[in-house]
C-alpha cells in the first residue's frame, strides 16, 4: 500500500460513481485531479499530500480523510465551469460516501440517480428486516422537491462508446413479465429478479452516453422499472427499503419531465401511509399528485381518485370518499383524447370497484362493500390471482358484518385455496381483517376451522400490520 494512501476500512464500501462520472466528463486522470486537489489546497494556504492513490480510493468509495471534501468539490466545479456541492461529489463534509440504504432524500441530479441506483440494487442488496423504516413525514421534502422543483434540462452524459438506443430504451421499459408474477404470485415473488433487471439491464444504460430526448425516455423507462420495484417490495413487507426505490423512482421521474409517473409514484408512498395508520400524511400525498396533474385528463386521473377515495374513507369522511370514487369511475368512462401510457392499463374498472369496496368496508357499510366486491370479482382479468384473493376476503369480511356467517366462510375458503403460493402483504392485510369479522361471530366448528386456517397462512405471509 502506498504510504499516502487511507486505511481501508473492514466493510466493502460502495463506489462512488458521482466522483467517478465527473471525473470522466472532466476528462481527468486519478494523477491530473490530484494535481489540481493540490492546487486549490494551496490557493487556500494548505499543503496537502494528495496522489492518484487517493483519488483511486474516493472512486472506490473511501472516504475522504486526509483532504477536506471541499477541496475536493471546488476542483471540480473550476474544472466543468459550474458549481458543485459536497453531494454533488458523492461526499458529506467529513469525506463519508453517504449510504444509499439509509437515504431518503431526493436526488437532483443524472450522476446522485447512478449512485444510488447503483448502491440500491447492487449485489449486497438483500431481504434485510433490519432496513430502517424512518417516520413517514421523512420522505416529505421528497414529495414537495419534486411538486415545486422545475423538471431539469434533459439529462445527458458524453462519454466515449457506443450511444443508448431506442431499442435499448423498449428493452429497458419491458416490465410485464415481473407484473405477472406479482399478479400471479405476489411482490415477495417478483421482487428480486426485477431488482436484477434494474442492475444489469438498466444501469448501464444510465452509465453510458446519451443527449436529449434519448436521455428523457432512459429515465423514464427507468422510473418505471424502479416504481415497479418500489410496489414489489411494498408488498413484500420491506417498507424501509420499499420508499428508498419510491423516492428513487421519483427522482428518476423528474429527470425524464414525466410528472404523470412520478404522481402514481407519490400515490403509492399515500398508500403505504395508510398501511402505516397515517391518514393525514396520505391525504397530503394524494393531494400533491392530484394537484401536480391538474392539466392530465379524466382516465389518466382516474388511479389517483380511487386513492385519494381509500384516504377519505379511512378519515372517516363519507362524501369526499364517494366523490372521488365517482371521479374515478366517470375518468375511466370517459375517452382520451391523447393515448395513455401503458402502464395505466392496470387502472381499471375492476381497480375502481375493489378500491370502492374497500372504502365501503372503510366506512361500516357491508352492503355497499358486499356489492363493489362482486363487481370487481366480475371485471379484473383472470391474471390478476393476487387481486382476486384480495377482493374475494373483502366479499368474505362484508358477508360476515352482514351475519352471513357461512357464504363468508365460503369465500374465505375459497380465497385461501387460490392464495396458496401467493406471497403478498396486501393478501396478508385481507385475511386479518377477515379474521377479526369471523371471531366476533359464531364459534361453530366451520368458523373455528376457517379462523385456523387463516392463522396457518397468514404466518406463511409478509407480516404487515393493519
Amino acid at each position: 500500500m502506498s504510504r499516502n494512501a487511507e486505511p481501508r476500512p473492514d466493510h466493502e464500501p460502495t463506489p462512488n460513481l458521482q466522483l467517478s462520472s465527473l471525473l470522466d466528463e472532466a476528462k481527468l486522470s486519478n494523477m491530473a485531479f490530484a494535481r489540481e486537489v493540490r492546487a486549490i489546497a494551496a490557493h487556500h494556504g494548505h499543503t496537502l499530500a494528495c496522489d492518484h492513490n487517493h483519488v483511486r480510493r474516493w472512486r472506490e468509495g473511501h472516504a475522504s480523510r486526509a483532504v477536506p471534501p471541499r477541496f475536493i468539490a471546488e476542483a471540480l466545479s473550476r474544472r466543468l465551469g459550474r458549481g458543485l456541492s459536497l453531494s454533488d461529489v458523492g461526499m458529506d463534509a467529513q469525506g463519508r460516501i453517504p449510504s444509499a440504504q439509509g437515504m431518503l432524500e431526493f436526488a437532483g441530479s443524472p450522476a446522485e440517480i447512478l449512485s444510488l441506483t447503483h448502491a440500491l440494487c447492487g449485489p449486497a442488496e438483500s431481504l434485510d428486516r433490519t432496513q430502517p423504516n424512518g417516520p413517514l413525514t421523512a420522505l416529505a421534502p421528497a414529495v414537495l422537491r419534486w411538486l415545486v422543483v422545475p423538471p431539469p434540462n434533459a439529462p445527458a452524459r458524453h462519454l466515449p462508446g457506443r450511444p443508448v438506443t431506442s431499442g435499448d430504451i423498449d428493452r429497458a421499459s419491458t416490465m410485464s413479465a415481473f407484473d405477472q408474477i406479482d399478479r400471479r404470485s405476489g411482490g415477495a415473488v417478483a421482487r428480486l429478479p426485477a431488482v436484477e433487471f434494474l442492475r444489469v439491464g438498466v444501469v448501464p444504460l444510465l452509465g453510458a452516453h446519451y443527449t436529449g430526448p434519448t436521455g428523457r425516455d432512459l429515465y423514464s423507462a427507468a422510473a418505471l422499472c424502479t416504481y415497479g420495484i418500489a410496489r414489489y417490495t411494498f408488498d413484500a413487507d420491506l417498507p424501509g427499503l420499499a420508499s428508498r426505490y419510491a423516492v428513487l423512482a421519483l427522482s428518476m421521474a423528474h429527470q425524464a419531465d414525466d410528472q404523470l409517473l412520478g404522481a402514481y409514484i407519490v400515490a403509492l408512498l399515500a398508500e403505504q401511509a395508510l398501511l402505516a395508520d397515517a391518514p393525514q400524511i396520505a391525504l397530503t400525498y394524494v393531494s400533491a399528485a392530484l394537484t401536480a396533474t391538474g392539466e392530465q385528463g379524466p382516465r389518466a386521473r382516474a388511479g389517483l381518485h380511487a386513492v385519494e377515495a381509500r384516504v377519505h374513507a379511512r378519515l372517516d369522511n363519507p362524501v369526499p370518499a364517494r366523490a372521488a370514487t365517482a371521479r374515478a369511475e366517470r375518468g375511466l368512462a370517459k375517452p382520451s383524447a391523447a393515448p395513455c401510457p401503458a402502464w395505466l392499463e392496470h387502472y381499471d374498472h375492476g381497480m375502481v370497484a375493489q378500491s370502492a369496496a374497500q372504502c365501503a368496508l372503510a366506512l361500516g357499510n357491508a352492503a355497499t362493500a358486499r356489492r363493489r366486491a362482486e363487481q370487481a370479482l366480475g371485471a379484473i382479468p383472470a391474471d390478476r390471482v393476487r387481486d382476486a384473493v384480495v377482493i374475494r376476503l373483502y366479499l368474505a369480511a362484508a358477508l360476515a358484518r352482514q351475519g352471513s356467517v357461512e357464504e363468508s366462510c365460503e369465500q374465505t375458503e375459497a380465497a385461501l385455496l387460490h392464495a396458496d403460493g401467493i406471497e403478498s402483504s396486501a393478501v396478508t392485510v385481507a385475511m386479518r381483517l377477515v379474521a377479526e369479522d369471523l371471531q366476533s361471530l359464531s364459534r361453530e366448528p366451520r368458523t373455528a376451522s376457517v379462523l385456523q386456517r387463516i392463522g396457518k397462512a397468514t404466518s406463511r405471509q409478509p407480516s404487515t400490520p393493519l
